[in-house]
């Protein structure tokens, strides 16, 4: 586990409440870490009580930056909305386990800014060229409101292995291109979309009652401890 310091050299604005952070580090050495994992995210310099959170990198390790979807509430999140550009904080880090463990078969489940973590693997395997059978289930309201929509269809363009589906509940009709559902996800959208989920390890991040279900029903359906991998949040 690495501490430095890193500048905050863009902010991204997905929709009103969801914005994409870019830090680059002081030092021009990022931290080591794998695709998946999270970092501790706080002030730098300050005497007070410092403010802090945790967040899961959407940038993959080949990057020379680390970057993080957040969704604007409370006050952490508020005051990282607020800071300038060129502005320092504190990266701690890496945390966690949440790591793809080059299974042919995959299937990936997000939702919201809980894909982060999913963008961060599926970034990484397409640098190195991993990409076997890969699925991901995207779940949100409006495509407009979901960081990385446009990047996520170039790479399904750009990768044989790689389908993406959608699952929304804020349109009338899919929109032009999408594949998916027009509902939220739920064990019966994993058995229309892909009906081999029992051959496939399941990587899943997002609302805590999304994975609280899904993994109860997952498991009623056959699949093993060891095939569901979860990140939780909020």
């Amino acid at each position: 586990m690495e501490k430095k310091e890193y500048t905050l050299s863009e902010k991204e604005e997905i929709f009103d409440d969801i914005k994409v952070f870019r830090f680059i580090p002081k030092d021009g050495e990022n931290i080591r870490y794998t695709a998946g994992q999270f970092f501790k995210i706080g002030d730098a310099g300050k005497k007070e009580e410092p403010k802090f959170r945790y967040y899961s990198a959407s940038s993959s390790p080949d990057m020379d930056y680390l970057e993080f979807a957040v969704k604007i509430v409370g006050r952490f999140t508020g005051h990282l909305d607020s800071l300038p550009i060129n502005s320092f904080v504190q990266m701690e880090g890496p945390y966690g386990h949440f790591i793809y463990g080059g299974e042919e078969k995959s299937l990936f489940i997000g939702s919201g800014v809980g894909v982060a973590p999913l963008m961060s693997i599926i970034r990484g395997l397409k640098y190195q060229n991993k990409i076997k059978d890969a699925i991901l289930i995207y779940g949100g309201r409006k495509t407009e409101k979901m960081p990385f929509f446009k990047e996520l269809g170039r790479l399904e363009e750009e990768s044989k292995g790689l389908k993406i589906y959608y699952a929304l509940t804020g349109e009338e009709k899919l929109p032009e291109g999408c594949k998916g559902v027009l509902k939220r996800i739920d064990i019966g959208v994993i058995m229309q979309l892909v009906p081999d989920f029992r051959e496939r390890t399941i990587y899943m991040c997002g609302h805590k009652e999304m994975l609280s279900s899904l993994n109860k029903t997952l498991q009623i359906e056959g699949l093993s401890l060891e095939k569901i991998k979860i990140e939780r949040w909020g």
